[in-house]
């Protein structure tokens, strides 16, 4: 963080505003619990355990990818990360050939999808 300075000369009563006031409100805002929805901020972690557990699957059973059945694939636009949100959209089934199990500690029961093996 930068001090406010006058030349080579810090603004005391600007910096004690930063630190005294500033720098909690943000604190307060972004890293205390309360200050945000709680079971979003699980939701999130335990879809990140389950992505951590997906990804050492992977490696267990030599696969080098998996796609969830029911995942939308199509995303709203070229440059968004969200799926596409239509009637038209076919939610991913994977062939019984391809199709993998692979148990989460979050999402309910296992994840069945389309593991694809690692090659030659």
């Amino acid at each position: 963080m930068g001090l406010p300075a006058h030349g080579r000369r810090i603004a005391g009563r600007e910096a004690e505003k930063i630190f005294f006031e500033r720098l909690p409100e943000c604190v307060a805002a972004s890293l205390v619990l309360r200050a945000h929805d709680s079971n979003r901020i699980y939701r999130h972690i335990g879809v990140a355990e389950d992505a951590d557990v997906l990804r050492g699957a992977l490696r267990e059973q030599n696969l080098v990818a998996f796609v969830a059945d029911g995942a939308v694939l199509p995303r709203e636009s070229g440059a968004s990360d969200r799926p596409m949100k239509s009637a038209d959209v076919v939610p991913f089934a994977s062939p019984p050939a391809l199709r993998v199990e692979i148990a989460v500690p979050h999402a309910g029961g296992p994840l069945t999808g389309m593991g694809i093996p690692r090659g030659g």
